[in-house]
């Protein structure tokens, strides 16, 4: 009995599809008017038909190229195998001809519901119904008829004994099926939309022709032109959260898919002007020379659609698996863009709570926003302050972070934080490359003589100096450097920080060193921020070397020759042991937090 459960599955497709062409023979039956009617309705049905061929043609090298690229990736993987791309090729057959089914419906029920509605609404509404349920019963009888038969055939061919493995790889190649389909309708949704606004636009055309009605392209394509935006802007808007599924499957850029909405609807706007135009012709009118602008007009407006179109694209978090009692650790650094990582983190969080995870606790390499902890002039804000309370309201019990800009904003949550240090590991990297002898440390500015001190207790005591500077509490990311306070004659000096922004504060402090007399100068520092000139003004500078850690990515084009960026990655795992294991954070540094 439960066999034939699955044998039923696919015989619903056929029964759908049956339906389907019992319906479609009755919109075919239906009258489409007279002569000059049929004549211009043929002319976009064979419109559209050749641009769908020309479509399916390239369409067929995407299909190819990727069906390959599948098998071989399947061969490296155990749990899949080669007929992944046999299903894939498939499921983009089986989508292609739901394209060529909705093209047709759409081109013979659309003036035929124009000459329907020449009697009554009721006769009119009664063919335009019908033509899109033969669309929609098309698509589901492939999908579920394609679904079903494949599912029966894989499972013959793998789950033979009955491991959980087979079974496995019989849903991993049946993946391959829905792949392709989602491929191609991504691609050439155009099939239903395009299809059935030519015909829209024809029939419209044709009704007031026959009506007697002059017709003026223009504000027809000004109208066209605002469907075009409207229904772009809409797609592309949603075009990333709509393919979620994709994303999960195959490693492309999210942007592509708000930029092939944005394409799509263009296209569409693109065939809605054949008969635009085609009308005009027959309707004995000219065009001047004008009208071609409103294509380009188009074309600026698809890159601006999906320009806008992937600023409104929502950001969707959905774990794949069961996260309820766990002791989740969601890491994620504030880099550039910091807004939007900031907002992926929150909602990574929320998802979680939502999910009853027993424990979160978030990760920040970097804080973002660390730096405003205190208003330096009146009506400003204190915004390190409010990421801890919306890490606190989106459900955040714990949070960890590295070398927070000061150490004030472990009191700005209402919760455990874990202050971890680079310190040891940029310690002990400086160390082994320099003569302890005749080492300085040198902090930047006198708030972070401390740290110095901390530094020079790692290194056997070597000596400290710091840099006098000042700040302009209206001038942003801008220091004043005075004059040097220690002596750094001949020495070797370290200038620490906790981060690198412009670089502007650290290269002078290194020019005043150097005119002090100091023998080399080395720069440390964890938060590599690298903003504006900052890397060209350290590849000018005197510095010898420059040594980050990695709580921040750095690009390729941010790297240089004395760069060396050490892996913060062994502290946070041993961080978030101790933590999950109800141990001492504070232990990795000796007490220290």
């Amino acid at each position: 009995m439960k066999d034939l459960l699955f044998y039923a599955v696919p015989a619903m497709g056929i029964f759908g599809l049956l339906y389907t062409m019992l319906k479609f023979n009755w919109v075919s039956k239906q009258p489409a008017g007279n002569d000059r009617m049929k004549e211009i309705s043929t002319y976009i049905s064979e419109g559209a038909m050749a641009f769908l061929k020309a479509e399916w043609k390239i369409l067929g090298y995407f299909v190819v190229i990727v069906a390959l690229l599948l098998g071989f990736m399947a061969t490296k993987n155990e749990d899949s195998h080669w007929t992944i791309a046999v299903a894939f090729v498939i499921g983009a057959v089986f989508s292609a001809t739901a394209g060529y089914i909705g093209m047709k419906v759409a081109t013979k029920a659309n003036v035929r519901t124009a000459e329907a509605a020449k009697t009554s609404l009721s006769k009119a509404l009664n063919v335009s119904f019908t033509g899109g349920s033969v669309m929609g019963l098309g698509v589901s009888g492939l999908a579920v008829l394609g679904l079903g038969g494949l599912y029966l055939i894989l499972k013959q061919y793998f789950y033979v004994t009955g491991d959980p493995k087979e079974m496995l790889r019989t849903i991993e190649v049946l993946t391959g099926f829905s792949l392709g389909a989602e491929s191609i309708a991504l691609f050439a949704r155009v099939g239903g939309g395009i299809y059935t606004k030519a015909a829209d636009v024809g029939a419209d055309l044709v009704g007031k022709l026959e009506a007697g009605q002059q017709f003026a392209p223009y504000p027809m394509a000004g109208i066209l032109l605002n469907t075009f935006f409207s229904q772009g802007l809409l797609q592309a808007a949603n075009s990333i959260a709509a393919n979620g599924g994709v994303l999960t499957k195959v490693s492309v850029p999210p942007k592509i898919f708000a930029f092939a909405a944005a394409l799509a609807a263009f296209i569409n706007f693109l065939i809605g002007l054949i008969p635009l135009a085609v009308v005009v012709y027959i309707s004995g009118q000219t065009l001047s020379l004008t009208f071609p602008l409103v294509l380009i007009i188009g074309l600026f407006m698809a890159f601006f659609t999906a320009g806008i179109g992937l600023t409104l694209s929502v950001i969707f978090i959905r774990f794949e698996e069961s996260v309820r009692g766990s002791d989740a650790f969601v890491l994620q650094s504030h880099s550039a863009p910091v807004n939007k990582q900031i907002m992926e983190q929150l909602i990574m969080v929320d998802a979680l709570k939502r999910a009853s995870a027993k424990r979160i606790t978030v990760i920040l390499p970097f804080y973002g926003y660390a730096r405003q902890d205190k208003k330096h002039r009146g009506r400003e804000p204190i915004s390190a302050r409010l990421m801890a309370d919306l890490f606190k309201t989106a459900g955040a019990d714990r949070l960890m972070c590295v070398d927070l800009h000061t150490s004030q904003i472990q009191g700005f949550f209402d919760g455990p934080v874990d202050h971890l240090f680079a310190l040891p590991l940029l310690t002990n990297y400086v160390g082994s490359k320099v003569d302890r002898k005749n080492l300085v440390i040198v902090s930047p500015d006198s708030g972070r003589v401390r740290v110095a001190e901390r530094w020079s207790e790692l290194l056997g005591g070597c000596s400290i100096a710091f840099i006098h500077k000042t700040r302009d509490p209206k001038v942003p990311n801008e220091a004043t450097v005075g004059k040097v306070v220690g002596d750094v004659k001949g020495m070797t000096c370290v200038v620490i920080d906790d981060m690198i922004d412009t670089a502007g504060t650290v290269t002078k402090a290194v020019d005043a060193l150097i005119e002090e007399g100091a023998k080399d100068v080395i720069i440390a520092a964890t938060h590599a921020v690298l903003s504006g000139p900052a890397v060209d003004r350290l590849k000018k500078s005197r510095v010898s070397e420059v040594v980050v850690t990695n709580t921040l990515p750095i690009s390729e084009e941010n790297r240089f020759d004395n760069l060396t960026v050490l892996s913060i990655a062994p502290l946070l795992a041993r961080a978030i042991k101790e933590v999950f294991e109800d141990g001492s954070v504070t232990s990795l540094f000796d007490g220290h937090s």
